[in-house]
């Protein structure tokens, strides 16, 4: 199983520690689209 690629994905710092992980697609065109994949602390993303 290939390991999932996150290098596009973007980090929100919503307030404290709380962030949001997200990426947006087809940013050029006219539907650009945020989606959301993750949110929570620190310590609850990275660890």
């Amino acid at each position: 199983m290939q390991a999932p690629n996150h290098s596009r994905d973007r980090e929100c710092h919503a307030g404290g520690n709380f962030r949001l992980i997200y990426r947006i697609e087809n940013a050029d065109g006219p539907r650009g689209s945020a989606y959301f994949a993750r949110a929570g602390t620190h310590r609850e993303l990275f660890e």
